[in-house]
């Protein structure tokens, strides 16, 4: 069976999220360094490269300080330099013998990326014309344009990075470009700059996945970016290596504002993924009501099925989503009580058990009343659940589908048996309401 949370446009969106935040997170940790190995020399050094005072960093040098030893964040003097816009400071530490292209152990990050991601081209130009390697990557193969566009940095210096020979369609080992990055910082305007250094905007990732794909699902997926994608000529109907598009992504994902703007721009509400399932499907299996109106206000099929059988119908009812069973029954979706209904009663049934061990049955009743959204003329709906509600002592609940079940069934073997159920049932029943009406008067 195909899994109910099966969304690999959705799995990626918490690295989304880290790539967004990595170089600020690596500039905080770095000003936070303590005491080093070297008796704190590192840190002092790096201390008075960040405050700019020249002279003290000129005087730490002469006594024979190391200007490339790195901190326990693996933190260079000439990176402190870099990221702050040390331009002097930057060039006593090269004539002192700095590596233009140390790198980060955690990350992976040169100076000349630090340099980018502020937006100090002067400092840029310094270290390139240094020896730094414009084509760097780190760990995750990132390009300095990449990891540029990733902060956000101004259209100047993506210009000037371009210039210098660092390539704008130099994918990481996902596949992502620089565009990817910039979308996934959720900056337009970067977006745009780097489309305008060339960018192909619909280069896919090793999965088959376009940018847009990837926006959709993000953990804070932006309609504007969406849109300023889609603008520039993204294809809106692609399909992944496994057949899913960004509608899909964006419906799994309860993006339904993107979904909205996908739709509009010609997304096809009723394609199938290579498990069958629909945007609509997964929208349902992961409890996005609003997402669950829109596709089907859009025309998506409500009837449909996946690979396995399983329709978005029975994707709501086992993931216990109420409100989206009740709002699929109203639109008309079809129950075969010899199919889903009655793999619900059975997951009903199973939840019982469980109750009865650890005398909670809550459960049980809520997957009884999913059975009966699902078949509400299903007359072993009705008499699960009034099983469950006197199992729960809630003798009012297990009255009212008791006699459901007999209005359907008079003439069941078991009917009898109900019946004389039903009588007992309405004298405990009684006086539970009357204690209820005292306990009101006071």
């Amino acid at each position: 069976m195909v899994a109910a949370t099966h969304n690999l446009c959705y799995n990626k969106a918490g690295m989304d999220k880290i790539m967004r935040l990595l170089t600020a997170a690596l500039l905080m940790e770095a000003a936070s360094a303590a005491a080093q190995t070297d008796g704190g020399m590192t840190t002092k050094l790096i201390t008075a490269v960040e405050k700019g005072n020249i002279e003290e960093v000129r005087s730490f040098l002469k006594k024979g300080w190391r200007p490339d030893t790195k901190n326990d964040f693996g933190f260079t003097p000439l990176m402190a330099a870099a990221s702050g816009g040390r331009l002097e400071i930057l060039k006593v530490l090269i004539e002192a013998g700095a590596d233009v292209n140390a790198k980060r152990e955690a990350g992976g990050l040169t100076p000349l990326m630090f340099a980018a991601s502020a937006g100090h081209d002067d400092i840029i130009n310094a270290l390139v014309a240094s020896g730094a390697d414009v084509k760097a990557t780190e760990n995750a193969g990132k390009s300095v344009l990449a990891v540029a566009a990733a902060a956000g940095a101004p259209a100047r210096t993506l210009k000037l990075l371009f210039q210098k020979g660092s390539e704008v369609g130099v994918a990481d080992k996902e596949g992502r470009t620089a565009l990817w990055a910039a979308a996934l910082a959720g900056s337009t305007s970067t977006i745009r700059n780097v489309a305008d250094l060339g960018a192909d905007v619909n280069v896919r990732d090793k999965n088959g996945r376009t940018v847009l794909m990837a926006v959709a699902a993000a953990y804070k997926a932006s309609s504007h970016t969406a849109k300023a994608l889609i603008d520039l000529g993204v294809e809106v109907t692609a399909k992944d290596n496994d057949r899913r598009t960004a509608l899909m992504c964006a419906a799994g994902a309860g993006h339904a504002d993107v979904a909205e703007i996908l739709i509009a721009s010609g997304a096809d509400v009723n394609a199938q993924d290579a498990y069958g399932k629909t945007a609509l499907a997964g929208a349902a299996e992961g409890g996005h009501v609003a997402g669950v109106k829109l596709l089907i206000a859009n025309g998506a099929d409500i009837n449909a099925r996946d690979a396995d059988g399983r329709s978005v119908l029975a994707a709501a009812a086992e993931e216990n989503y109420g409100e989206i069973v009740r709002i699929l029954r109203r639109a008309g979706a079809r129950v075969h009580v010899s199919g889903e209904a009655e793999r619900q009663l059975a997951h009903a049934e199973t939840a019982v058990k469980k109750a009865k061990a650890l005398r909670d049955f809550e459960a049980a009743i809520t997957e009884f009343e999913m059975a009966v959204e699902m078949a509400p003329d299903w007359p072993a709906a009705y008499q699960g659940l009034a099983r469950a509600c006197e199992a729960a002592k809630n003798f009012e609940c297990a009255t009212d589908n008791f006699k459901k079940y007999l209005e359907f069934e008079p003439e069941a073997k078991d009917a009898k048996e109900v019946a004389e159920r039903l009588r007992k049932l309405k004298r405990k029943a009684a006086p539970a309401a009357g204690t209820k009406k005292r306990k009101a008067k006071k």
